[in-house]
């Protein structure tokens, strides 16, 4: 049976589109231009996907999403949210909606359908999981025909165990041999617990209060096998009772699902990858474009300012401006799927976390946060970092329905003896200690040692999908950091992120720049954002220059008209295309061959390079830019 997927996008040529890149790879495709109606098609054709627009009339797609998941037949149905928003709040929103994973628009081919095949593909193992779960309960209602099939029952890969009601085993399966590596004349007559729970001293006590009580009771185990190797496994316990005397004894089938947990991280660990890759180039694009005026502006603001007490303030929103661009850098790297990690300061995280907690928690949640000034950096992105406090945040708001305290808090850690006792995985000699704490409901102690577990949850159906631990606990293993978890059930939880600190130099602002100016040259500035063409028309008017500005290829082609000295194109100007289909405007470049030509682009050099390279250009400024850059480069572009 192919896949069905449903569409809700109310742009006919984007719903078009999609339509047609999905049903190449084989997929059952129904679309919509609503929400309303795409909720009525989903309780229809019960969908193993919705990919939905969120700007949409009648209901948008968060509201699509929350009826989605307070539905019965569809609460666990993945949906991906299509959207030109990119901002933290829109994400938190999302993911309190209920969605799964976020596509930005425009839509790239390749990773639209890597990212649709991805999740398709875990939900398909999931729905494999429910199908082997009810299987394996089919299995146990039969068992008083158990003696009749053992010698089947032999040949499955899962663990079969009779215990009967003095704790000892009655039937130890050929699959229990293989698994727990005892043979079935050494275990039967000893006492279960010892074979299947070596290091514990009785068997669990939830699964036989269960037993006991209502018949039966599903769960993951963690044990040890003979050679003490670790193994998880999902069990099912079931009372029966013997028809011929009426003996009653625990039916115990184990499924060792250790790989498949394994497994289950990695696709995890990609799927968080990707999705931070999709929305990267967007966000990039976004910052650039904002930091770029921002930056020229504070230069234009320090001539006016100079020797006043605002410098300090102007040097501060500068230092600022930088740490932008160098986080700019570091999604461009991310979303083109490589590059090294660089140095992160926590502390800017924490400011922004808390600021996001603040502004969209409830008002009955008090958030605080703490940091020393001289906190240590990290080794890795800050992207990833962003994530881990918002899963751990939102968890921690969940946790105070009636309100509470959430701090956020860092500080810098020497490691001891006493640390690495503690936790053995402490092997660098620094680390950042962050810190969530909250004063909610707490966690039982019970499950614990669960809650890193893919999909295992507490909330109700719809509510979650037990991917938010998993997903911090796998990006602080990347770091090769640890995680420490304090919980009391009434009085709140703490987790304490350990990661490996990379320095503890101060971060440096940069100085002031300084450029010749011009003396009288005629100066062509074309670039599609407003904000960036107008305050580069006044540095360079200030600085001895005559400017034309132009907006559109048109405009650019009438400045090429008049001859100017030098030019400042932004590469991404759409008239500047390979294919250069304004005739007027490729007569234009080509009259002039030696113009000194220098380009605007929002990635690095080697990027701006490979999409311009049939440009003349002479010299190359990556957004964001300052002032003083611009000029060095016109006056270098003019002397050559």
């Amino acid at each position: 049976m192919s896949v069905k997927i449903l569409i809700a996008e109310d742009d006919p040529a984007s719903r078009a589109l999609l339509q047609i890149w999905l049903r190449k790879d084989g997929y059952d495709i129904t679309s919509v231009d609503n929400g309303r109606a795409a909720l009525e098609a989903a309780r229809q054709i019960l969908p193993d996907l919705v990919l939905s627009d969120v700007m949409m009339p009648e209901m948008d797609g968060f509201e699509l999403c929350q009826a989605l998941r307070a539905d019965p037949l569809l609460g666990e149905v993945p949906i991906v949210l299509v959207t030109t928003l990119s901002d933290k709040a829109s994400r938190l929103q999302g993911i309190e909606a209920g969605a799964d994973d976020f596509l930005s628009k425009p839509y790239d081919n390749a990773e639209l359908r890597a990212r649709v095949r991805t999740i398709t593909r875990l939900n398909r193992y999931r729905l494999l999981l429910q199908e082997r779960e009810q299987r394996a309960a089919e299995r146990a209602a039969h068992a008083a025909r158990l003696k009749e099939l053992a010698e089947l029952l032999d040949q499955t890969q899962d663990a079969i165990v009779q215990i009967d009601d003095q704790g000892r085993v009655a039937f130890w399966s050929a699959g229990a041999a293989r698994m727990f590596g005892w043979s079935p004349e050494e275990a039967t007559g000893r006492a279960a617990r010892e074979l299947l729970f070596p290091k514990a001293d009785e068997l669990p006590r939830e699964a036989m209060a269960a037993v006991a009580e209502r018949g039966d009771w599903t769960g993951e185990l963690v044990t040890q096998r003979r050679d003490g190797q670790e193994c998880v496994l999902m069990t099912r316990w079931s009372a029966i009772t013997r028809a011929a005397d009426g003996a009653r004894s625990t039916l115990l089938i184990a499924t060792d699902v250790t790989e498949q947990r394994r497994i289950e991280r990695q696709y995890l660990r990609a799927q968080r990858l990707e999705t931070i890759g999709m929305l990267a180039s967007g966000v990039a694009h976004d910052l650039n474009n904002m930091l770029t005026p921002i930056g020229i502006g504070v230069e234009l603001l320090r001539q006016q300012a100079a020797g006043s007490t605002m410098t300090d303030v102007l040097d501060m929103m500068d230092s600022s401006v930088q740490r932008g661009a160098a986080l700019i850098k570091q999604i461009l790297s991310l979303a083109r799927g490589g590059g090294a990690d660089s140095r992160v300061q926590p502390k800017h995280i924490l400011r922004e976390a808390f600021s996001l907690a603040r502004e969209t928690f409830p008002k009955s949640i008090e958030v605080r946060v703490d940091y020393p000034p001289n906190l240590w950096t990290i080794q890795g992105d800050p992207t990833e970092l962003t994530q881990i406090l918002l899963n751990l945040s939102v968890n921690a708001r969940d946790a105070m329905p009636s309100g509470g305290m959430l701090a956020l808090a860092a500080r810098n850690v020497q490691t001891d003896d006493a640390l690495r006792a503690k936790h053995p995985r402490a092997t660098a000699e620094r680390y950042v200690e962050i810190e969530v704490a909250d004063t909610g409901t707490g966690i039982p102690p019970e499950i614990q040692a669960r809650i890193f577990e893919p999909f295992f949850t507490t909330k109700s159906q719809g509510q979650g999908t037990g991917l938010g631990l998993a997903t911090v606990a796998s990006l602080v293993d990347k770091r090769g950091g640890f995680i420490a978890l304090e919980s009391e059930v009434g009085r709140g939880t703490v987790f304490r992120l350990y990661f490996p600190a990379a320095e503890t130099a101060a971060e440096r602002s940069s100085a002031p720049e300084t450029a010749p100016g011009g003396q009288g040259e005629l100066v062509l500035v074309a670039d599609t954002e407003a904000s960036i063409l107008d305050l580069l028309r006044t540095v360079l008017e200030s600085n001895g220059y005559r400017v034309i500005a132009a907006r559109d290829g048109a405009e650019l082609e009438d400045g090429l008209g008049q001859r100017p000295a030098a030019a400042i194109i932004d590469a991404e100007l759409p008239a500047l295309s390979r294919t250069l289909s304004q005739s007027g405007l490729a007569l234009a470049l080509a009259a002039q061959p030696d113009l000194p030509l220098i380009a605007l682009c929002k990635e690095t050099v080697l990027g701006c390079r490979q999409r311009a390279a049939h440009l003349p250009v002479r010299a190359w400024l990556s957004k964001p830019f300052t002032a003083a850059q611009a000029l060095r480069a016109l006056r270098a572009a003019l002397d050559s």
